[in-house]
C-alpha cells in the first residue's frame, strides 16, 4: 500500500509568488504577420519562467534529433538548432492576447511549419524589448529611475530595503547608477559654493 506524501509546506513567499498575476505586454503584429484584413492583430507577451525556458531548449533539441534522423550534418548544424530554439522559445512566451494563461500558437512544431524564420525573428526582438520593461532589473538608468531610487533610499535607509531594491541590478546599471550620482552630487556641490560665494559678497 502506498503512503500518501505529505504535503509540501509552502511559506507565505512561496504563496505569493505562485498566485502573483504574471505581467504581459501586447504588441500589434499585423504589420509583420502578413494577416491581411484579419482582425485578430495583437500578441501578449509573457517573460518566460526558467522551467518555461528549459522545456523550450530540450524540446528544440529533440525536434532537431527526430528532425535529422540518421544525418549526422544535420544533428551538429547550429543554425538549424539556433533557429529552431527561437521558435520553441517563442511558443513560450507569445501568449494569447485575450487570456495569457494560453498560448497565441498551437505548438512549436506548428510555428516551425507556418512561420518564416524572419517572423519568428521579429518575435523574439518583442520579448527581449518585454524583458527589458517587465524584468527585475532596468537596462538603463534615467534621471526618472534615480529619483525614485533616491526618495527610496531616503526614506528607508539604515533598513535592508535599499539593498534588496538593487539586488537584482546587474554591474553595469549599478556602475550607471553611480556615475550619474556623483554627476549630481557635483552639481550640487557647485551650486552650494556658488550660493556660499554670494552670501560672501558684501553688498555694495
Amino acid at each position: 500500500m502506498n503512503k500518501q506524501q505529505p504535503e509540501e509546506r509552502k511559506s507565505e513567499l512561496a504563496r505569493a509568488i505562485e498566485a502573483r498575476e504574471r505581467p504581459t505586454m501586447v504588441f500589434d503584429v499585423s504589420g509583420f504577420m502578413g494577416l491581411g484584413g484579419n482582425s485578430i492583430r495583437q500578441i501578449a507577451i509573457r517573460i518566460p519562467t526558467k522551467l518555461e525556458q528549459d522545456r523550450a531548449l530540450a524540446g528544440a533539441h529533440k525536434y532537431v534529433q527526430e528532425l535529422a534522423g540518421d544525418i549526422e550534418q544535420v544533428k551538429s548544424d547550429e543554425e538549424i538548432l539556433q533557429d529552431t530554439k527561437g521558435a520553441f522559445i517563442a511558443f513560450e512566451f507569445c501568449r494569447d492576447v485575450t487570456n495569457p494563461n494560453y498560448p497565441a500558437f498551437p505548438g512549436p512544431k506548428w510555428m516551425c511549419q507556418h512561420l518564416e524564420t524572419e517572423r519568428i525573428g521579429v518575435l523574439i526582438n518583442l520579448a527581449n524589448e518585454a524583458r527589458a520593461k517587465l524584468g527585475p532589473a532596468p537596462e538603463t538608468i534615467d534621471d526618472e529611475r534615480i529619483d525614485q531610487i533616491i526618495e527610496a533610499c531616503t526614506k528607508t535607509a539604515g533598513s535592508s530595503i535599499p539593498e534588496t531594491m538593487m539586488a537584482t541590478f546587474p554591474r553595469e546599471v549599478l556602475t550607471q547608477l553611480v556615475v550619474l550620482l556623483s554627476l549630481k552630487v557635483s552639481e550640487l556641490r557647485l551650486l552650494v559654493e556658488a550660493a556660499a560665494s554670494e552670501d560672501k559678497v558684501e553688498p555694495a
